[in-house]
């Protein structure tokens, strides 16, 4: 097993999004004006941005989109919030938050 990284209550790490991830966050869920802002002044690079997130902005952000896969009325779009939800619980998983 990897051992987490370690990092402090404030510190960022970087999270990869594809382009259809960012436009489905935007378009088909309710995230707050910071997420907002940070999803489209990413620079796109070969189709993905990347986002800084605190670990409690990612955890906030995996609670949204487990909503919306759990109330999702398409099962297509639901299949892709839990794609997208695996993918950025595994980031979340590789970190370990320490006291400052």
């Amino acid at each position: 097993m990897n051992q987490k990284q370690k990092i402090t209550m404030n510190e960022k790490i970087p999270v990869k999004l594809t382009i259809h991830d960012r436009n489905l966050l935007l378009e088909e869920t309710f995230i707050d004006d910071v997420k907002i802002e940070l999803l489209q002044s990413a620079e796109e690079q070969s189709g993905m941005i990347t986002i800084h997130l605190t670990l409690d902005d990612l955890d906030d952000l995996l609670g949204t989109i487990a909503f919306h896969a759990n109330h999702a009325d398409d099962s297509k779009l639901e299949a892709i919030f839990d794609e997208m939800y695996d993918r950025l619980s595994e980031i979340e998983s590789m970190y370990e938050m320490i006291e400052d």
